[in-house]
């Protein structure tokens, strides 16, 4: 008989409709059997159209009565310390949306509980599990460029320019696009090229935008550029923004370059050109060569990055497997809260103008 890992989400968004909902229906060892949405009108509408048995309107409940082993905390980035600290006192894995917090101590208080309570721990980074960001830190690792020097991140949307309430751009339950996209590059740096140890930042407000309800707004940086030094003695450079009218839906990109040669990449995963082109040149090439990704690392079809999430051991399904396993996955709370803590340092280091160390 095929064990079943009951699941249950807290948070009813389109995002873990996109993200959550496919991945656990595609893996035969999952079930989602509860949602836990404050808006009970849409609990009960995700539950219906997904095939979910239960919807509560109170997360705690659904901890309590749910009959789960493990949870998915779906939710702004203010509501998951609670949320998560509650799901590991009910005994049950966790895998948090990314950040882990709001701020490295409630991010180390949830890395320490989690490591007590011996139960799995992941936060989903998507974008390390991608194709294109796999056969980087490959190469990267087999020595194509030789010792890294330098390294630049980038990620880049244009939804600042929506005025409308966004709870991202809310001072009060997060830390803006430095949070949202800083994170990713931060955690794919970490991974990458290695801990940072120092950085200096710039983290501003460039567009006015509305309260929530009429409420005057604490706004959140929209742009964040990072400069960072890491223990290897290589230096870097994060670049986020929100306020581009060029990256269709996203885009990201990424070069290293070492003491053998540099790599460039540029990934844009959603949209009519979608696709990810990576190049590189070593020390002795005379020009800049195509490094097309090799079909071992590629989703099915390759155009198909979304699909990577129900088709590999990457994220909800990645879960799973650690879960069954009982081996702990990466990027687990640790991870999490050495991103946070290079947030909060770049916070620090806009506000006091200075160089900040790890």
């Amino acid at each position: 008989m095929v064990r079943k890992i009951r699941v249950g989400m807290i948070g009813a968004s389109w995002w873990g409709e996109l993200m959550f909902v496919p991945a656990l229906h595609s893996h035969e060892n999952a079930e989602l059997v509860a949602i836990a949405s404050r808006n009970a009108e849409a609990g009960t509408d995700f539950a219906q159209r997904h095939g979910i048995a239960r919807h509560f309107t109170d997360y705690r409940e659904m901890l309590r009565d749910g009959g789960l082993e493990a949870v998915i905390v779906a939710t702004p980035d203010d509501q998951h310390r609670d949320m998560t600290l509650a799901a590991l006192d009910a005994w049950l894995h966790v895998l948090c949306e990314k950040p882990l917090a709001l701020n490295s101590a409630d991010a180390e208080i949830m890395l320490r509980r989690a490591e007590a309570s011996g139960r799995v721990h992941l936060i989903n980074y998507t974008w390390r599990w991608q194709p294109c960001f796999q056969y980087l830190k490959a190469l990267v690792d087999g020595g194509y460029v030789g010792r890294p020097l330098r390294a630049q991140f980038s990620f880049a949307g244009g939804w600042a320019h929506e005025r409308n309430y966004q709870w991202r751009q809310d001072g009060e339950r997060a830390n803006g696009v430095l949070g949202d996209l800083g994170s990713h590059m931060i955690e794919l740096s970490n991974w990458i090229i290695g801990r940072a140890t120092s950085v200096s930042a710039h983290t501003p407000v460039l567009i006015d935008r509305a309260g929530f309800d009429g409420r005057t707004p604490r706004p959140a940086n929209d742009t964040a550029h990072l400069t960072l030094t890491y223990a290897n003695g290589a230096e870097g450079v994060i670049d986020v923004t929100t306020l581009t009218h060029l990256a269709g839906d996203v885009r990201l990109g990424a070069r290293i370059d070492g003491t053998g040669g540099s790599v460039a990449l540029d990934f844009e995963p959603l949209g009519p050109n979608a696709g990810a082109h990576l190049s590189g040149m070593r020390l002795g090439e005379t020009g800049v060569l195509p490094l097309p990704i090799p079909p071992e690392f590629e989703a099915t079809p390759p155009e198909a990055h979304m699909d990577i999430y129900q088709q590999r051991s990457v994220g909800a399904r990645l879960f799973i497997d650690a879960i069954l396993s009982g081996v702990q996955p990466t990027p687990g709370f640790a991870e999490g809260l050495a991103v946070q803590r290079v947030i909060d340092a770049a916070l620090i280091s806009h506000r006091e103008r200075r160089w900040v160390d790890l």
